[in-house]
């Protein structure tokens, strides 16, 4: 049995693109290469990686599996986890990789023996800003809990609580996963051990990537995608505690109460996008309106809620109540139809 499965998709990524990840793996120092796996997995794409490229990292034990038909970033995700043999599982972008040379060491080290459920280490994000042409870093600490980014999970716990990626989407799948591990230990038990000290992960500049190339309108049209993502997350089980659904249901409504007021989405393509959302949105509240009836519904309460947004966002001019009764009273009561993608 291995030690850790790395978990990697491709789609339209080019060899050229690839050879920083694979080589930050390959590269890894004072490790022993045995303990570790690659699985790639080709989502049915025509930039397959030839066994002569893939030669340049004669350090890693790489399998290379081609799907026959596209099934997205998260079928192929849990395709590699079921094939996996790990005791844990990291889940690298092809187009990212990883901070230094020392990750496979400090997994060894610390992680490994650790027998957390789940070891949340930091990551870097790189971007440019609108007023440069320049890379810049920002820091994400251990506490990022929505990205799978620097994260590890142990396999078996995942197996155990049958925690699985969702089929059928096309954005959000960390969302997913990382919510109902949430609800099912909480952000301080004792089984999830977080190292704000260690950056394991570097997520990486991709201007052709969709959240890179306009984030405002990937925004637009992936947020329907998102509160169902959320949806199902908390239907994953009735044995949750009250609390804990509550605190993400109402988490989750204050952040979209800030953001679709935001400008983007008076713009005339944000029509039909906000229209969906709304949609979702209502039936979201009116399936879980347990969660929301002893809510207080004032902008302090919400201000709590919404891990500073609102520092970073303007208030809207609508209040949080008429928002949220607004939104309720367009009373969809079954799960709405919704695209995921522009045409």
């Amino acid at each position: 049995m291995k030690k850790l499965s790395l978990i990697l998709t491709q789609y339209k990524e080019t060899e050229a693109e690839c050879f920083m990840c694979l080589n930050s793996l390959n590269s890894q120092m004072n490790c022993e290469f045995d303990n570790f796996e690659i699985i790639i997995i080709n989502d049915c794409s025509d930039n397959i990686l030839s066994e002569h490229f893939l030669k340049q990292f004669p350090n890693l034990d790489i399998q290379y599996v081609s799907m026959t038909k596209n099934i997205g970033k998260g079928s192929c995700l849990q395709f590699g986890i079921d094939h996996a043999c790990g005791e844990y599982i990291m889940i690298v972008d092809i187009d990212d990789h990883l901070y230094s040379n020392y990750v496979f060491s400090y997994f060894e080290s610390c992680i490994h023996p650790s027998k957390a459920n789940l070891y949340i280490t930091s990551f870097l994000e790189s971007y440019k800003p609108i007023f440069s042409d320049e890379i810049h870093y920002m820091y994400h600490y251990s506490g990022a809990s929505s990205y799978t980014h620097g994260k590890f999970y142990n396999r078996q716990f995942l197996i155990d609580n049958n925690i699985r990626f969702l089929s059928g989407i096309k954005w959000h799948d960390d969302v997913y996963i990382n919510l109902i591990i949430h609800l099912i230990l909480g952000e301080t038990h004792e089984s999830i051990v977080h190292s704000k000290e260690f950056v394991s992960y570097v997520w990486a500049y991709n201007d052709k990537s969709v959240t890179r190339f306009d984030d405002s309108f990937y925004h637009l049209y992936s947020s329907a995608t998102f509160i169902y993502v959320v949806d199902q997350a908390l239907s994953f089980s009735n044995d949750f505690l009250f609390d804990k659904l509550q605190f993400d249901a109402i988490k989750i409504l204050s952040f979209y109460y800030y953001s679709v007021n935001t400008d983007v989405w008076h713009e005339e393509r944000a029509i039909p996008w906000k229209e969906q959302t709304e949609n979702m949105v209502s039936y979201f509240i009116n399936k879980w309106t347990h969660l929301f009836e002893d809510m207080t519904m004032n902008k302090g309460f919400i201000e709590g809620h919404v891990d500073g947004i609102s520092q970073i966002m303007i208030i809207p001019e609508e209040s949080f109540p008429h928002w949220f009764n607004r939104i309720k009273a367009l009373n969809i009561t079954e799960l709405p139809e919704f695209k995921q993608t522009p045409d």
